[in-house]
């Protein structure tokens, strides 16, 4: 038996080891593959949707967020419109004074004596009002003075009324959005729900698909030509976070080795395999966090296998051994499992050994990166 062969197998008998006692499923290999095939895309379409309402959820958390900023923003011109209005009335209070004080002043030196006594004994409107404007001439200098600052405090007043017209039009904006939110919120629970059902309900014929693959094996199924290149694990990944080979650990801050690459990615980003393969990792891993091993076939007479790591079991939408995959579909999506710094994905091409001592520079088998 080929060295490739014997650890996919020793892989296998390992994963059998590490499982818990199940009830084994009585029924034929055939039997047994057509329910979970049927559980598995039950899972697939629930996971799309899990995915969908993620998709939603992350948008709003993004809209709400430049709700906020905008608020932040307004709050500070209200405050500094605040200020203004101060410094608008006082102004207009020190206008007004000087036009008191001038009048009074005016009054008691008797320039104002006719107008203003003509104007209190004005005998009907129409004489009022030629009295009045004949008063008005006499202070015009003093009431325009004090008018030019009234309209200036007005002006301010307008500007916080339309600032407060505006909070209260973003403030409904993101209390629609958290409602929205909520309900997708209800909506996620259920899907997940589903999901990790199905993923209970799969764990009861991790045995049986063991066989399964076993059975494959001999059948020569899970060896094949590697049909390449390999495309990026996840679209736009093309920024290098850290780099294949000895470095100092981020977290640690020891000098280790580092079997591949860390792709700069955000949160919940998709994760898709690199080429053509079947799964034959897709479990907990120290470290890690959730890793995926895909094998993609035979190169040069070696095996070739790619690596995925730092999911969080639940955006994790391939968990069966011996589940075949395509080039560009999705398996998982990025996340902060395991020990890091923050979401990436770090990404692993094995040459040769399924196991991390098989382990090359990605760089050579990717698109150019960064």
């Amino acid at each position: 038996m080929r060295m490739w062969k014997r650890l996919f197998v020793a892989m296998l008998v390992l994963q059998v080891s590490t499982i818990s006692a199940v009830t084994a499923y009585a029924g034929p290999p055939a039997d047994t593959k057509k329910k979970v095939d049927d559980l598995t895309n039950k899972k697939r379409e629930e996971q799309g949707k899990l995915n969908d309402i993620n998709g939603q959820i992350t948008q709003l958390e993004s809209e709400i967020a430049g709700y906020q900023k905008r608020m932040d923003e307004l709050g500070q011109t209200f405050q500094a419109a605040e200020q203004e209005l101060v410094k608008a009335r006082e102004q207009e209070a020190v206008a007004m004074k000087k036009v008191v004080t001038a009048t009074k002043g005016l009054y008691e030196e008797g320039y104002l004596d006719s107008p203003l006594a003509n104007l209190l004994q004005s005998d009907g409107v129409r004489e009022f009002t030629e009295q009045f404007d004949l008063l008005k001439s006499v202070m015009g200098f003093m009431v325009e003075d004090f008018q030019h600052y009234k309209k200036a405090t007005d002006q301010v007043k307008q500007k916080k009324k339309e600032l407060q017209g505006i909070q209260d039009e973003l403030g409904g904006e993101m209390k629609k959005i958290g409602l929205a939110k909520d309900q997708l919120r209800e909506k996620q629970k259920v899907s997940q729900d589903k999901v990790d059902g199905y993923d209970q309900e799969l764990e009861h014929y991790e045995d049986e698909i063991i066989e399964i693959n076993q059975d494959l094996l001999k059948s020569g199924k899970l060896n094949f030509p590697f049909t390449g290149p390999m495309s990026l694990p996840c679209d736009g990944c093309t920024k290098v976070n850290s780099e294949f080979g000895v470095r100092i650990h981020p977290v640690t801050k020891k000098r280790s080795r580092h079997d591949g690459l860390d792709l700069d990615a955000p949160f919940g980003k998709p994760i898709n395999a690199v080429a053509d393969g079947v799964v034959v990792a897709s479990r907990p891993s120290s470290g890690y966090g959730w890793l995926i091993v895909v094998y993609h076939g035979h190169k040069d007479g070696r095996a070739i296998y790619s690596a995925y790591a730092h999911s969080f079991s639940q955006q994790v939408i391939t968990k069966l051994i011996g589940d075949p995959v395509k080039r560009g579909e999705r398996i998982s999506s990025v996340g902060n499992n395991g020990v890091g710094t923050g979401p990436h994905l770090h990404f692993e091409v094995r040459v040769g050994n399924v196991n991390k001592e098989g382990a090359v520079n990605p760089r050579s088998w990717l698109p150019p990166l960064q």
